[in-house]
């Protein structure tokens, strides 16, 4: 999550006191890195299915139970790739935040979803007909809102889990950008 707190904890458009919705954070741990990087904690939500925790809300990031550009940012870190319909989670992003707002997205980079899903047991994005593997693939849910990009990382080693294992670090995808105005 650093990968996209650090740089919206630096973006002038996003000063301490916004408002800041984190989707599929589970517990805690997030919302206290942006605690950490200065955000106002009376300012930050999460959302996840499941939470045991008062600052995390139970919901589906399909069907966000926020009001219309209620949030001055969102980050959804690694778990849009969960998503049979990322577009509609990134309509709902959109939705949500205020014009003019930031979204920060990232996602785990894999090299070859079926032999991924041979040894994790499971398939990432397995009903999307896409990847979402570089920050275009990403950008691309939010084109027609897309304003300004603050931050990108596009995976440059593409370290995936494989066919021959799974491995302790892989590469990330990430971009910080705002939504446009009108």
């Amino acid at each position: 999550m650093r990968l996209l707190i650090d740089p919206l904890s630096v973006i002038e458009v996003v000063p301490p006191d916004s408002k800041v919705l984190v989707i599929g954070c589970r517990n805690e741990a997030d919302l206290l890195l942006m605690v950490a990087k200065g955000f106002n904690p009376k300012n930050i939500r999460g959302i996840d299915l499941i939470s045991y925790s008062p600052w995390v809300d139970s919901g589906d990031m399909h069907k966000l139970p926020y009001g219309d550009g209620e949030f001055d940012a969102v980050v959804c870190g690694w778990t849009l790739s969960y998503s049979s319909h990322p577009d509609l989670a990134a309509m709902e992003m959109m939705r949500v935040v205020k014009k003019g707002g930031v979204v920060a997205v990232g996602v785990e980079y894999c090299s070859d979803i079926g032999e991924v899903a041979k040894v994790t047991g499971y398939a990432i994005e397995d009903d999307y007909d896409r990847k979402l593997n570089s920050v275009n693939d990403l950008l691309g849910l939010f084109k027609d809102r897309l304003d300004h990009v603050y931050f990108s990382h596009d995976a440059p080693l593409r370290v995936s889990h494989s066919a021959a294992g799974v491995v302790g670090n892989p590469s990330s995808v990430a971009v910080v950008f705002s939504i446009t105005q009108d």
